[in-house]
């Protein structure tokens, strides 16, 4: 069993095994988002669970539709690598004696800077800040809970 698999399946665990799938991510050197989530509960992390399968299954019917997500490489781009693996100027060599820069290069920048299949899918990315945000919104609303919960077990006393 991977360490990443070990941590999943100790992070299901009781509180007592969570420390050590805590252990197991920082071994891995996981972002310390994963890592420093205590209040993040296993109910947090089914419902993120459904939110990135439904990303993920949106994605391939989105990708069909979407000439951004079509997987066949840009006709432009794909002239401009064939262009410069034949220009010295491009390949960098000798930069003194071709020049810094070639026509071609200059043209292909500036036609090309808003090739919508070369440039990230917006629909794909607003989807995904969308799921980024509810997860951190969602922490932030399971801190408050258990803080609450906390206070409230204080104030009523042994």
């Amino acid at each position: 069993m991977s360490l990443v698999d070990r941590a999943r399946t100790n992070a299901k665990q009781p509180h007592g095994a969570q420390a050590t799938a805590l252990s197991d991510l920082r071994e891995l050197n996981a972002p310390a988002y994963l890592v420093d989530t205590p209040y993040w509960t296993g109910a947090d992390q089914a419902e993120l669970d459904v939110l990135v399968h439904a990303l993920v299954g949106g994605y391939f019917e989105h990708r069909e539709r979407c000439e951004a997500c079509k997987p066949e490489p840009c006709a432009r781009y794909q002239a401009w690598l064939a262009h410069k693996a034949d220009c010295r100027v491009c390949e960098g060599l000798a930069p003194l004696t071709f020049g810094w820069s070639c026509e071609y290069r200059q043209r292909f920048l500036v036609e090309h800077r808003d090739c919508v299949r070369c440039l990230p899918c917006p629909h794909l990315q607003r989807a995904i800040a969308e799921v980024v945000e509810w997860r951190e919104a969602r922490l932030l609303l399971s801190q408050a809970q258990a803080l609450r919960a906390e206070q409230d077990a204080q104030e009523v006393g042994p």
